[in-house]
C-alpha cells in the first residue's frame, strides 16, 4: 500500500482500535517526547492510517486529522490528535 507524506502512521492496540471504530474516541494521545516532537511538530497530516499491531493481515483505517496540538498536564505534556471521520476501515469485524 502507498502512503502519501501527508499521511501520518500509527499502531493502536485492539482496545483503541475498537474504540475509534465505535467512535468513542475522538482525541488519540502521544507523550511529548523527542520521537514524538520530531514527528508531530511542524507536520500537517491530512490523514492518518492506524493498524492494529504489525501482522501483515492486521485490521487497519483511515481516519481524517482535524490537527494536532501540544497540550500541558500537570508536570508534563502531551501531544493530541483530533481525528474526524473514517476513510476506509479493512479487516474489522
Amino acid at each position: 500500500m502507498k502512503v502519501s507524506p501527508r499521511t501520518l502512521q500509527l499502531t493502536l492496540k485492539r482496545e483503541y482500535f475498537a474504540q475509534i471504530v465505535d467512535g468513542t474516541k475522538g482525541i488519540e494521545y502521544r507523550e511529548y517526547k523527542p520521537y514524538w516532537k520530531t514527528r508531530l511538530e511542524g507536520k500537517k497530516y491530512e490523514q492518518i492510517h492506524f493498524r492494529n499491531g504489525y501482522l501483515k493481515n492486521s485490521p487497519e483505517m483511515d481516519v481524517e486529522c482535524r490537527g494536532i496540538k501540544l497540550v500541558s498536564k500537570g508536570r508534563g505534556a502531551e501531544y493530541q490528535i483530533r481525528l474526524g471521520r473514517i476513510t476506509n476501515l479493512k479487516r474489522w469485524r
